[in-house]
């Protein structure tokens, strides 16, 4: 049967329900893959249409429902709170979530008062690190930071005079002073030299009273030690002592000794124990060497032996299937005599069992073959599907690619056209657009220039307060222009003609030693 198939649209999308009942029926060989007619695709799409639209359907009712419920239980609770006479739970509960309502909101404006302080003081920051960003600004704030610090140069100058006056006056003071204690040390070292001098004449008269003294002291300490020896007991030899008394000594002092012998003998008899139990240790590790190798020796011949057994019975379980089966057929297992007993029967037995074996490896060839055969028809039919589809996909790619190049070799001088317009268009709004976008900057730049020009008038008007010379520091005035003001030298203050911009004027140079010297 040779049936015509037209291919599904490569723009089609599908779920994954429909695309499982597209290719339920192509599960023959013969259908091919891949491949519908186009009734059968229509019918599976309206069928899935249906479906949707039964589904749609039972929602709608499902709410209808649901909203009559919702209206019947409003009713019943408006007529249980008539009958009652008071307000309702209902209402109450309305009330309670309006009052909590009414504290969110206290609390939402107090959070945001606060919030809006927050942002007022961040944007004010901003102002004023922009405000200091400005060139004007910086310019300004460098013409103050000069005169500071032509002004603290004088201020240091000055300081430095008065410093060195000071010291000059404390000098003068330091040296009378030091004289004047030179003097009194001279006077009293006079004063101690004669006291010394009579103070020795009378220290050695007392050194000679009392090296007499310690002599006589030292003959009677001699004279009591010798007397206490001679009457200590434990001795003989004392002439005062009685018999008794001497025999009490001597059995005490021998009564020590024995003692201390027996201490040490017994001392002597426990490191003697000691060492023996070492030797008969060492003697029994020896001794017992040989018994413990032979000990470890029998337990791993035994693990290896357990090991053989066990590798020989997973080696008999190993057989095939096949194998026993082809033994069972063979032979039977009884007790009776074998069936087979004449050499001839044997032969016939040994050639039945190979022709099997032959056979049997002769069919599973051609099973191979066969499954080989089928894969190869398999691959080549669905060559020639694919090569079909992907000509065909090719086609319809070309001819769309013809169809576009038409249409931009027509919509060329449209294009064009339709740009010019476009720009005429934007260029009429850009103008609406930018005039009040061009008057807002200019107010704008008027508002900085005049906060400018404040900040200035005030740092200018501080610096008055201070006695500061500031006629140069209104040139930096946005719009200022005075021309009565002469640049001249003799106009300037003293400080900036006797020291200049750079540095310091030659003729302080002494006063800069005596500064690095002070580390002033």
């Amino acid at each position: 049967m040779n049936k015509e198939y037209n291919y599904i649209p490569y723009n089609a999308k599908l779920n994954n329900e429909e695309i499982k009942a597209l290719f339920s029926k192509n599960s023959d060989i013969k259908n091919g893959y891949n491949v519908i007619n186009i009734n059968e695709y229509n019918n599976i799409l309206k069928s899935f249409d249906l479906k949707n639209e039964r589904e749609q359907y039972l929602v709608k009712k499902a709410q209808e429902r649901e909203k009559l419920r919702k209206k019947g239980m409003r009713l019943t609770e408006r007529i249980k709170d008539k009958s009652k006479g008071h307000r309702s739970a209902h209402q109450r509960m309305k009330e309670k979530e309006i009052l909590k309502e009414k504290e969110k909101q206290k609390i939402d404006d107090e959070w945001k008062k606060i919030m809006d302080k927050e942002k007022e003081e961040e944007q004010n920051k901003i102002r004023e690190k922009i405000f200091n960003a400005r060139s004007d600004v910086i310019k300004f704030n460098k013409k103050i930071q000069e005169s500071n610090m032509y002004y603290e140069r004088k201020l240091q100058i000055e300081f430095n005079k008065k410093r060195k006056e000071l010291i000059d006056k404390m000098n003068k003071e330091i040296e009378q002073k030091q004289l004047k204690k030179q003097y009194n040390d001279y006077l009293l070292e006079k004063f101690k030299q004669q006291k010394r001098k009579l103070e020795a004449i009378e220290t050695e008269k007392q050194i000679k009273e009392q090296i007499l003294k310690n002599k006589e002291r030292r003959k009677q300490n001699k004279k009591e030690e010798d007397e206490s020896i001679l009457n200590s007991r434990g001795l003989v030899f004392d002439p005062e002592r009685s018999k008794e008394e001497e025999k009490k000594g001597l059995e005490m002092l021998y009564a020590d000794i024995n003692k201390q012998i027996q201490l040490k003998n017994k001392l002597k008899f426990k490191k003697l124990e000691e060492e023996k139990k070492l030797e008969m240790d060492i003697i029994e590790y020896n001794n017992n060497k040989s018994i413990i190798q032979e000990k470890i020796d029998n337990v791993k011949k035994d693990e290896i032996n357990k090991r053989i057994e066990g590798a020989k019975l997973a080696g008999r379980n190993i057989k095939s299937k096949r194998e026993e089966i082809i033994n069972e057929f063979f032979e039977i297992r009884s007790n009776k005599e074998p069936l087979f007993n004449d050499e001839s029967d044997i032969k016939i037995k040994k050639e039945y069992m190979k022709h099997y074996l032959d056979n049997t490896k002769f069919q599973l060839k051609q099973i191979e073959e066969a499954k080989q055969l089928r894969e190869k028809e398999k691959k080549e039919i669905r060559k020639f599907y694919y090569d079909k589809g992907v000509k065909a996909y090719n086609e319809l790619k070309e001819e769309e690619k013809k169809q576009k190049e038409k249409e931009k070799t027509v919509n060329l001088e449209q294009l064009r056209i339709n740009k010019e317009l476009v720009e005429d268009k934007k260029r009429r709004m850009l103008e609406r657009i930018n005039d009040p976008y061009i008057k807002s900057l200019e107010e704008k730049k008027k508002k900085e220039d005049e906060e400018f020009n404040n900040y200035v008038l005030n740092c200018i008007g501080e610096l008055k307060a201070k006695g500061r010379d500031t006629r140069n520091m209104y040139s930096s005035l946005i719009g200022y222009e005075n021309k009565d003001i002469k640049k001249d030298i003799n106009m300037l203050p003293d400080t900036f003609r006797r020291l200049g911009i750079n540095g310091i004027h030659n003729a302080d140079e002494n006063l800069l030693n005596h500064l690095k010297n002070t580390n002033g």
